[in-house]
């Protein structure tokens, strides 16, 4: 798996866009949670942004912008567990060589997050040049 090493500048870029954009709004919606999570998985897998912006952007959507209780009973389910696990995905990574059970953790987290994107990222608009 490709990871970028360092932060860059793009990762602090593209966190503190999300804080601006959504700050104003306060609450969002389960499609502009799918779509923002999706945009941020997209970038990760061309190793545009690393695996810790991946969370940072997953914990302002689960936490900030929106209530976990209305996550987790009115969004998807796949979308709620994906998000979710995104938002302690980088914490495990980090610590999975202190053993056995944070590795299968962190595993089982990557494992969701790519299986939701894979199943998910074909609803991501594209723009006119485009991109999605």
């Amino acid at each position: 798996m490709k990871t970028p090493k360092k932060p860059i500048p793009r990762d602090i870029y593209y966190y503190q866009y999300l804080k601006k954009t959504l700050k104003s709004t306060k609450k969002i919606g389960e499609q502009e949670t799918k779509e923002i999570f999706l945009k941020a998985l997209r970038d990760y897998f061309a190793v545009q942004i690393n695996l810790r912006t991946v969370s940072e952007v997953a914990t302002q959507l689960y936490y900030e912008f929106t209530k976990p209780f209305d996550i987790e009973t009115k969004f998807k389910p796949d979308l709620a567990k994906a998000l979710s696990d995104a938002t302690e995905v980088d914490w495990y990574h980090d610590h999975q060589k202190d053993n056995p059970a944070t590795k299968k953790m962190y595993q089982s987290f990557f494992k969701t997050i790519k299986d939701y994107y894979e199943e998910n990222k074909h609803s991501l608009k594209k723009t006119s040049n485009g991109k999605e």
